[in-house]
């Protein structure tokens, strides 16, 4: 006889970072889950990082590998 554990992946944790390395880039940050990890812009980009955007108020869904899902809102000042 075996014996099985099952353990789950810790939450997505989603956090930015603005102005880096160049001013109107926002970098993200992304824990938990189970990568890979894909990314949805409400500008249409999917990639990780937004680079040269102006200011306003942008919003990322971010899906693990099982499709769990995070939203974050980015405010770009």
């Amino acid at each position: 006889e075996g014996s099985f554990v099952f353990t789950e992946p810790n939450e997505l944790l989603l956090v930015y970072i603005l102005d880096s390395p160049q001013p109107g880039d926002v970098n993200l940050l992304v824990s938990g889950g189970v990568n890979p990890y894909r990314y949805e812009w409400s500008t249409g980009e999917t990639t990780q990082d937004l680079t040269s955007v102006t200011p306003g108020t942008y919003f990322v869904t971010v899906r693990d590998f099982f499709s769990c899902a995070k939203v974050l809102v980015v405010v770009v000042p």
